[in-house]
């Protein structure tokens, strides 16, 4: 991105304002360019005050002073350049005396957003006019640029949300480390544990189905969590799973997810979700003991590895890990049913 000098060399006036923000330079540039008036209320009464009429409360700011500018740059990751020509002294009209140019900018670079601007005044008698208006409005014209340089900082450091029902592209693809080699063969515990639907039997289902964690709208993802082979798509997962069920019951097969997470857990994701059947908080990890289903840590937490089993009385005869796509494993497990049948 190019100095202002490259569009104005020359001025008699200047601001810099600056800002520490600790997110990549693409993140922070594009919140800026996505605050809006409700986050600056200051900057909507100020700019309504100075004769630009109501914005909308959802206006994007720095979009707004677009229309009303020449766009000389805009370089997605790092900023934009606007330059304006005018008699900014007077309210209405226009004199006879030269304009004056103004150019600004709002950049952002590594861990910093910064807004310039410069002002040339050509002509002293317009110069000696602009001075009276520069005293007056300089200290508003600072508090607007700050307000909005700040509002950006909360906007990039806020924690990244995450859609769950969207598996993002390139992924990492799990490998069979052999985690669930035992796992064929193996009965599964005379065990009850808390569901969405009350006290369950893990031995009841023909088909358990085990995630390591469902995300919520809203909340941010466990850091690093997308790097994780295997880690993300809980939801698609449990969707899929969803979606089949009666296709699965034809055949037979009761189902129930699991996962180490909480009964509130559960209990939020299977409303949400409309969820037919038992989705269980284990927890304490009663499974990983017995029959050892495999677990990973991050952040202080152990989880359950994902992937599926199907069992016949309680003992299991077909083990599905590692499970990659996660929405893809209900329509895997169906076909190996119905190819039994």
């Amino acid at each position: 991105m190019n100095s202002l000098d490259a569009y104005l060399p020359s001025y008699e006036f200047s601001t810099w304002h600056e800002v520490a923000v600790e997110a990549p330079s693409d993140v922070a540039d594009r919140a800026l360019r996505e605050v809006t008036f409700r986050e600056v209320p200051i900057v909507r009464a100020l700019l309504f005050a100075r004769g630009e009429g109501a914005h909308r409360p959802d206006d994007p700011v720095v979009a707004t002073m677009v229309p009303r500018a020449t766009l000389v740059e805009d370089t997605p990751g790092e900023g934009i350049v606007l330059s304006v020509t005018g008699q900014f002294w007077r309210l209405r009209g226009r004199g006879a005396e030269p304009p004056a140019t103004a150019v600004v900018d709002f950049r952002s670079r590594p861990g910093r957003l910064s807004t310039e601007t410069r002002v040339h005044v050509p002509d002293p008698l317009s110069r000696r006019k602009f001075v009276r208006y520069w005293r007056l409005v300089r200290p508003f014209s600072g508090l607007i640029r700050t307000s909005i340089l700040r509002a950006a900082k909360r906007r990039a450091e806020r924690p990244q949300q995450s859609d769950p029902y969207v598996l993002p592209e390139g992924l990492p693809v799990p490998a069979d480390d052999g985690a669930a080699d035992h796992l064929t063969g193996a009965e599964l515990p005379d065990l009850v544990l808390p569901s969405s639907h009350g006290g369950v039997n893990v031995r009841d289902f023909e088909v358990l189905y085990v995630y390591p964690r469902a995300g919520r709208p809203g909340r941010a993802l466990l850091p690093g969590w997308d790097e994780i082979p295997g880690a993300r798509g809980c939801t698609p997962q449990s969707c899929g799973f969803r979606d089949h069920h009666a296709e699965l019951a034809t055949l037979g097969a009761r189902v129930a997810g699991v996962s180490a997470q909480s009964l509130d857990d559960q209990l939020e994701f299977a409303e949400r979700n409309r969820m037919p059947f038992p989705v269980i908080s284990d927890e304490w990890l009663d499974l990983a003991r017995d029959p050892g289903l495999p677990t990973f840590d991050v952040e202080g937490l152990t989880l359950y590895k994902r992937l599926a089993l199907v069992a016949e009385r309680g003992r299991i005869v077909k083990v599905f890990y590692p499970v990659f796509p996660p929405d893809r494993n209900a329509q895997d497990v169906l076909d190996w049913l119905e190819a039994r049948t």
